[in-house]
């Protein structure tokens, strides 16, 4: 009988090959326990005879078939969804790109917070596509967001000694991305909820640039080079817009993530979520943008 693994979720499983879990066949076994009441199964379907089991039984885990597992206990062999398994050994893995982390394995559940990119992780067990971690982070992050590679030195240094432009700003418009959705507040309280320059200074906060949260002082930063118009914009770069037309010039900025988009927290949308610059209203209100990634 053949296992396999989805494509997205191979590359970090593959890392349970010491304890000979191949993503190909059942060879060796993995120690795990069953981490809630549950059902063993005589084959992977619930319509399947079935025996009850108690939480915290041990067991090993000898293949996956889907979100199934094949586990053995006393010379037996059954299947039980793999969502009932936990780890004994937690697997190592990294956060690829900024990954945010759910209180279930559903996106659209809480979100607990966000992952930065780099950050080693505990997987210790699966939902779906989604891996359940422990640690300094705990919940459900999607599969996709982890690799088993852990990040890479950079090889040279930015003007202020730090990583390179194209790293930080790959790390702030990825973070940037995986926060839409999150809900827009006048009362924001980063990572849950944002306004616009809170959105901003959490985003640069994860590639060490410290910024206020005002989108005034954001726009006025004499620090950072003003690039006064859009088709100089490169990606990880601040935009800056007067949408009050009250003389201010900036009371609303963006991060600009390449194509002709931004991502901000709106308060017409009651989200973060990504806008084109070419629509005729953040074209008009468009003031400047500041390159804070040299």
């Amino acid at each position: 009988m053949r296992f396999r693994l989805r494509r997205t979720i191979r590359a970090v499983l593959a890392a349970l090959a010491a304890a000979a879990l191949l993503s190909g066949s059942a060879l060796a076994s993995v120690a795990c326990y069953i981490n809630e009441d549950a059902k063993l199964y005589s084959y992977p379907d619930h319509a399947a005879a079935s025996v009850g089991v108690p939480e915290g039984l041990s067991c090993e885990l000898s293949a996956i078939d889907g979100d199934w597992a094949l586990v053995t206990r006393a010379d037996a062999s059954a299947f039980i969804p793999l969502r009932f398994l936990t780890l004994c050994d937690p697997i190592e893995a990294y956060a690829a790109q900024a990954a945010p982390v759910y209180a279930a394995a559903d996106s659209a559940s809480q979100r607990l917070g966000t992952v930065p990119a780099g950050t080693a992780v505990s997987i210790v067990g699966r939902d779906g596509s989604f891996f359940r971690i422990e640690g300094n982070a705990a919940g459900y992050v999607p599969a996709s967001a982890l690799s088993q590679q852990p990040p890479q030195a950079p090889e040279d240094a930015g003007e202020d000694g730090g990583a390179p432009r194209s790293n930080r700003a790959g790390t702030v418009i990825a973070l940037a991305k995986s926060l839409c959705g999150a809900a827009y507040s006048d009362d924001p309280q980063p990572p849950e909820r944002f306004d616009a320059g809170s959105f901003v200074a959490y985003c640069f906060a994860q590639a060490g640039v410290v910024l206020s949260p005002s989108p005034r002082a954001q726009g006025f930063d004499g620090d950072f080079a003003a690039i006064t118009n859009t088709e100089s914009l490169a990606p990880g770069d601040i935009v800056c817009f007067d949408t009050k037309s009250d003389g201010s010039l900036v009371d609303h900025t963006g991060i600009y993530v390449g194509g002709g988009y931004f991502v901000h927290a709106s308060a017409s949308a009651g989200q973060v979520v990504a806008s084109s610059l070419a629509s005729g209203y953040y074209r008009n209100a468009f003031s400047w943008g500041r390159r804070v990634l040299a």
